[in-house]
């Protein structure tokens, strides 16, 4: 009777052990997305998020693979709860994570990796990335594959935020992300995709730091940190000498006949970057002189009559791009028009740069504009980007008409008759 019931109890211990413990076999079927058996995969264990940590567990046909057949299925045995990797063979671009909670067999498919294709308007890391103040601006990270194995990396142009942020975060149980940027409220138990906005300039110092959802562990990862320039929106100003002729104020150049004038254009904030973009106008507008001569009178704008060679406003409003050496109009010749005194006003009206269109990413994504079209951009003016007092973005030209003098009058010789 005894012996009976220890055996019973040995039994029974050992049927225990066997489902619950390392020695319960059960076979892993591996498919790719399309349904088909994956040969050769291979099952690491998660150690940590990074990579190499991972020990191998069996790989499909070879060590550790109790069947030993290469057959898209792994016979092993699971430790119940511990979470695996689940890894193709040939250059481990499809990945999936497994756990199990008792020993039952199993069948797992991978995701396509996460080193595709990444939303190609996108770049990583530090790459003195410069940002206009006022202008929300997106950031995001890949999330740890281990952790969030439903994740799929955007590809294409103008990738959304909530293709992003697409099977992570507290919403679809998977990692959360804390975010920390300079001046601004942190952003917690967030998703892998933030979107930050300065008021001031300077440097500024962006983190994200990923926690994994509790059925992975609950750990944190270590912190990712990221840095930008917030700079001012682009000022542009007309670099001459000014002076004031004939009750005109700043006037650059004047002249009978044919004036010959360069405008040289330059741009205040040094920490925006060529090209620089401007959309300029320019009015011609005729004029009287005054009886004293001292000023002008009588003012009539022009219309129809400026020539062409002049014109620098485009009629589909493309904007000039300037190198960094300036000059918007270089030596052209301003003529009298109707053969009268021309004043020409050359106003540099509005522009922006390389940063500030870069800036302009969302309201783009947003929108139905796109980036090869130059009115999509956010144009920038004195009163709209800060402009200091003392730049001067409007020039005029004053051109006098070659004079045309009468004959010499005289006293005819039948005068005395």
């Amino acid at each position: 009777m005894r012996k009976s019931t220890l055996l019973k109890i040995a039994m029974t211990l050992t049927a225990m052990f066997l489902i619950s413990g390392v020695f319960a076999q059960i076979n892993l079927t591996v498919k790719n997305s399309t349904g088909t058996n994956i040969n050769g995969a291979i099952i690491y264990t998660k150690i940590s998020s990074s990579p190499g940590t991972e020990a191998v567990i069996a790989t499909d046909g070879g060590l550790g693979d109790l069947d030993a057949t290469l057959n898209g299925v792994i016979r092993f045995n699971p430790t119940i709860g511990t979470n695996y990797i689940v890894k193709d063979a040939a250059v481990g671009t499809m990945w999936n994570t497994i756990a199990f909670s008792a020993a039952a067999d199993a069948t797992i498919y991978l995701n396509a990796s996460f080193t595709n294709t990444k939303a190609t308007d996108y770049v990583s890391g530090y790459e003195a990335d410069k940002v206009t103040i006022n202008q929300p601006m997106p950031y995001w990270v890949i999330p740890s594959p281990v952790h969030n194995p439903a994740w799929v990396a955007p590809a294409g142009p103008y990738a959304t935020q909530a293709q992003i942020e697409q099977n992570v975060g507290p919403d679809n149980l998977q990692s959360t992300f804390a975010w920390t940027a300079t001046g601004l409220a942190p952003v917690a138990a967030g998703t892998n995709y933030v979107e930050y906005t300065f008021a001031t300039t300077g440097s500024k110092t962006i983190t994200a730091t990923e926690t994994a959802a509790a059925a992975y562990g609950g750990c944190a990862a270590s912190t990712v940190t990221f840095f930008v320039t917030a700079i001012n929106p682009p000022f542009a100003r007309i670099n001459e000498t000014f002076n004031t002729v004939l009750g005109v104020s700043d006037v650059i150049g004047n002249g009978c006949g044919t004036v010959n004038t360069n405008i040289d254009v330059l741009f205040d904030n040094a920490s925006e970057e060529f090209p620089y973009h401007i959309v300029p106008t320019i009015i011609a507008t005729n004029y009287d002189l005054n009886g004293a001569g001292t000023g002008l009178i009588n003012p009539a704008v022009v219309t129809g009559s400026i020539p062409v060679a002049l014109q620098i406003t485009a009629a589909d409003n493309t904007p000039i791009s300037l190198a960094a050496a300036g000059e918007l109009i270089a030596s052209k010749g301003y003529t009298p028009i109707n053969n009268k005194i021309t004043v020409y006003e050359i106003n540099l009206a509005k522009w922006n740069a390389k940063v500030s269109r870069k800036s302009d990413y969302v309201a783009l994504r947003a929108g139905s504009l796109d980036n090869t079209r130059p009115d999509s951009y956010k144009y920038y003016t004195a009163a709209t980007s800060g402009q200091p007092a003392l730049d001067k973005t409007i020039a005029r030209i004053i051109v006098m008409p070659t004079p045309v003098t009468g004959p010499i009058y005289h006293i005819a010789n039948s005068w005395g008759l």
